[in-house]
């Protein structure tokens, strides 16, 4: 064994006493497994300690718990969870697209009908089988109950195809099933179909599976969402949220589950569709030997001018990355970091984003995904962080479903494919793939009651709060209450005591 090995697994020691009783090791196949990291993930070396750490925090705010880029033992707690075993984080090479078309954005798959055949081909010797069968049908019920989709008993070919497996079991060493515990299941998306249950599990149906027992029912409904095309959502408390909630007598989908999946097929007849939110995840795959990272250099913070005791400053677009650091783009392409504690530092922005375009217009990210995109007249750069590279993408549908400039966009959240673009007086939606839904303009004030027009920027900053920006106001608005919470000077509570420091 070499040196360096050596020396890699007496750190690995070290570092298991103080965060837990997980090795590094452990915790990267985890952060591997479910998508937050794909440096060296098939061979023997660790991550770099800079794209762990961002791996950690990925995952900790996906799964809504704090952010601190350490492992803990709470941390640990929450990865020893019953879980699917489907990816959160839905890595771009891996998009399994019918169409034979590249796709710039993380839109997925869906059935081309409506009425979809179904069979059981292994059925668990723990289970019923009529009992698993009138299960199964109470779970596919749910997602029919909200959309045009139709699911028919039949036992020939079929489109969904339902069994129970062990271990190894043809879908790859990657997504072999580990016995009792963690993973419970996991699906494809369409058209594959394939849905497998880890035999070794102890289900159960309802009332009786306690808190030893998986209830067989919940993780049905979940995974039938997977094939029909459903991410899994950052959301708690939606089903489609990749860790077992438990058995609930009163189950019904939540509205971040009936707006995913109505933004794949619309409401079923006779039914009104819920305002779609953006997608978060993704399939089973064998895992591909993956590229390797190269980091994004580290920021040089830059002399920076003295600005008034007021902190006065125009902002020209703003994101939040999933650490909960503030990111404001400054005019002559400078970008400043802002944390809870205030000012941070400022560079340019291809220090950071490498390619951003010239004095973007409007800017916004989707941390669930690692993603931060930028707007600039009919064209979207869609940077992706962990590649350290930037793509784009072309509006669809021409200068007339753009009536103007766009001054700041915010990513709807949840399990939907939208964003909002704001104009000076009106906004509209755009679906992630570059396409803006004819008929969805607004004026603002009509649907954020207290927000002036010509705003500089926008964040989303949680689900239920979003950031207004105007000159050097800030406006925090509640999403739920639909009404502006508080508003006041950007520079003395952002800034806070380092206004001095920051540029203009």
């Amino acid at each position: 064994m070499s040196l360096r090995r050596i020396l890699g697994l007496v750190a690995i020691l070290v570092l298991s006493t103080v965060t837990g009783e997980k090795s590094t090791e452990e915790i990267e196949r985890y952060l591997c497994k479910y998508g937050y990291l794909i440096e060296n993930c098939n061979n023997e070396r660790l991550a770099s300690p800079e794209n762990r750490v961002y791996a950690i925090k990925w995952w900790q705010m996906f799964s809504n718990i704090e952010v601190t880029g350490v492992i803990g033992p709470a941390d640990e707690e929450v990865m020893n969870r019953r879980r699917c075993a489907c990816e959160d984080v839905m890595q771009k090479d891996e998009v399994m697209n019918p169409d034979l078309q590249p796709q710039q954005f993380n839109l997925g798959p869906k059935w081309r009908k409506t009425t979809l055949s179904w069979k059981i081909t292994k059925y668990s010797r723990k289970l019923s089988r009529p009992k698993t069968l009138s299960e199964t049908r109470r779970a596919l019920r749910h997602w029919s109950d909200v959309t045009p989709l139709r699911f028919t008993e039949s036992s020939g070919d079929t489109d969904i195809n339902i069994s129970f497996e062990t271990r190894v079991h043809g879908d790859g060493n990657a997504n072999a099933f580990d016995g009792r515990g963690r993973v419970l299941a996991h699906a494809f998306f369409p058209s594959n179909g394939r849905v497998h249950f880890d035999e070794e599990e102890d289900w159960g149906f309802g009332d009786e599976v306690g808190d030893t027992k998986t209830d067989f029912f919940t993780v049905a409904v979940h995974e039938f969402g997977h094939t029909l095309g459903l991410f899994h959502s950052d959301i708690q408390g939606a089903l489609m949220f990749p860790y077992y909630a438990g058995y609930n007598a009163t189950f019904k989908l939540h509205t971040d589950d009936i707006r995913g999946i109505q933004s794949l097929y619309g409401p079923g007849p006779g039914r009104e569709t819920t305002t779609p939110r953006p997608l978060t995840t993704f399939r089973p795959t064998t895992r591909a030997p993956q590229p390797r990272i190269t980091p994004a250099p580290t920021p040089r913070p830059t002399q920076t001018p003295t600005l008034p005791t007021n902190c006065s400053i125009r902002i020209q677009a703003a994101v939040r990355d999933f650490d909960g650091t503030l990111l404001v783009f400054l005019r002559r392409n400078y970008v400043m970091r802002i944390t809870e504690r205030g000012f941070l530092d400022r560079f340019r922005v291809n220090n950071l984003f490498r390619r951003a375009p010239w004095n973007m217009e409007a800017a916004y990210s989707i941390p669930s995904l690692g993603r931060t995109f930028f707007m600039r007249g009919q064209r979207i750069w869609q940077f992706d962080r962990m590649r350290n590279r930037m793509g784009t993408i072309l509006v669809q549908g021409g200068p007339r479903t753009m009536p103007e400039r766009p001054r700041a966009v915010i990513a709807t959240s949840g399990s939907g494919n939208d964003v909002e673009v704001f104009g000076s007086g009106i906004m509209w939606r755009m679906r992630m793939n570059g396409e803006v839904k004819v008929g969805s303009h607004r004026y603002i004030r009509s649907q954020y009651r207290g927000i002036p027009n010509e705003i500089d920027a926008a964040v989303r900053w949680d689900s239920r709060t979003i950031y207004f920006f105007k000159d050097d106001k800030f406006y925090r608005y509640d999403t739920q209450r639909r009404y502006v919470a508080m508003e006041g000077d950007f520079g003395p509570a952002f800034l806070k005591g380092n206004c001095g420091n920051a540029p203009k």
